[in-house]
């Protein structure tokens, strides 16, 4: 069983429960606390090719607050989409659309959150990965030499949002692309040491980016871990992932061992209570994805 001060505690999108989703807000604020060493975080591109922080690459209305057009200067480009496999066709906002610029003109966290009651709402965007990163060098200016260290030693786990659906609905670029320009925009997390690792449920992006920058950690999400053999994933897959990451309810003790023997850590996500996060160090885990930072053990910090 892994010491629970050992186990990678990450800020799911910053720390969704308590400030707006994927916002340099809840980055920072997931720093505040201690047991925290990676920030969970979504990608999509932008227009003008920038890797945009988003967990859709569609202006979600659950928490973006789309003005008219008239209002903007410019036209809300609405497409005909699957917002996710298996649900109806839907008419959305797509940011593969419209440049970094226009979509940081609308506010994404001033509405309150339906289903996260304790999130404090306030003003705020969608970053590029550039912006955060800028935002946290920024931030480390002004912290003590042990806290700066800390920034320095911070790990990013980042998803690559992609579906065939949403590729051929013009959402998203193709998969080559995708990587590419990820690829380019997490350089900066490359230099010295590596400080990030990749994710995405989708198999056949993990493994052109396999093929692209073999040394990059990769991460297989697995949303249905009750459904096939790991044995059968990975051999799909094609290789042997640095980490599995699958909803935590249907997980058992002994996938978790199962999957350390084949070499993967395991990540859970998105585990909200602190007894089920102490339920799974007791499995054994690797670490685990929370909205809720201040909800970790007292232990891990």
């Amino acid at each position: 069983m892994a010491s629970s001060n050992t186990i990678d505690y990450q800020g799911h999108r910053g720390c969704r429960g308590l400030l707006p989703e994927n916002s340099i807000p809840a980055f920072l604020h997931a720093l505040e606390f201690p047991a925290v060493r990676t920030l969970e975080m979504d990608v999509v591109i932008t227009g003008d090719q920038q890797v945009i922080i988003s967990h859709e690459p569609w202006l979600s209305e659950e928490i973006c607050s789309l003005p008219a057009s008239d209002e903007l200067g410019f036209i809300l480009p609405q497409v005909q989409a699957v917002p996710y496999p298996g649900e109806p066709l839907d008419s959305l906002v797509s940011i593969l659309a419209l440049d970094l610029v226009q979509i940081q003109k609308i506010d994404c966290g001033t509405k309150d959150h339906p289903r996260f009651p304790e999130q404090h709402s306030l003003a705020t965007h969608k970053p590029s990965l550039a912006q955060l990163l800028t935002a946290l060098e920024q931030h480390k200016a002004a912290l003590s030499a042990t806290e700066q260290e800390r920034i320095d030693q911070l790990f990013f786990n980042i998803e690559l949002k992609y579906t065939p659906e949403w590729e051929a609905a013009g959402l998203v670029p193709d998969i080559a692309t995708f990587c590419e320009l990820v690829l380019e925009a997490i350089q900066p997390l490359m230099q010295a040491e590596m400080r990030v690792s990749l994710q995405c449920f989708h198999p056949p992006l993990l493994a052109h980016f396999r093929q692209l920058a073999p040394e990059v950690p990769l991460v297989y999400l697995d949303e249905f871990p009750q459904e096939g053999s790991l044995e059968e994933k990975f051999a799909a897959l094609g290789f042997v992932p640095e980490v599995y990451s699958p909803y935590f309810e249907p997980l058992t003790p002994a996938e978790v061992q199962k999957s350390q023997e084949l070499g993967a850590k395991v990540i859970p996500w998105t585990v909200n209570e602190t007894a089920q996060m102490q339920q799974l160090v007791e499995w054994g885990v690797d670490g685990i994805i929370t909205d809720y930072p201040n909800r970790i053990p007292e232990a891990s910090e």
